[in-house]
């Protein structure tokens, strides 16, 4: 069967994330595991005045990142973590993400893990483009 789809250029590497759903243990199992610097994209920025925090964060991890957010017991106040995979080529990348709105300095943290380096490096480009 051949398929024939337009796309805008250039592809962004969100664009493929599908859902994957975890339970807590998994998920900080999971975020452990990824410790080396290579695998994780970061960044902060300003927390949007009269606006709620979590509602702000949900929002760009849904539509900026297509990262689905996951509602897990025991996740601190102004918090949220998420979860996604993207199949590349016959394996799959798993990416995880915690917001956390600190509002001492009024600014959300953004720690992206992923799999691979080349996934982290592709989504730390999107988040320079978006908050720098």
């Amino acid at each position: 069967i051949e398929v024939k789809q337009q796309m805008k250029l250039p592809l962004v590497i969100t664009k493929f994330m599908m859902p994957y759903p975890m339970d807590q243990n998994m998920f900080f199992s999971r975020w452990g595991q990824f410790s080396s610097p290579n695998q994780t994209a970061k960044i902060s920025y300003p927390i949007v005045p009269n606006v709620d925090p979590v509602q702000q964060m949900s929002s760009v991890m849904n539509n900026l990142l297509r990262i689905p957010v996951l509602n897990l017991q025991g996740i601190p106040p102004l918090n949220i973590v998420g979860a996604g995979i993207i199949q590349l080529e016959g394996n799959s990348q798993g990416v995880l993400a915690r917001f956390f709105a600190d509002q001492n300095t009024n600014t959300v943290q953004i720690d992206i893990k992923g799999t691979s380096p080349h996934i982290t490096d592709a989504i730390q480009h999107v988040l320079n483009n978006n908050f720098k």
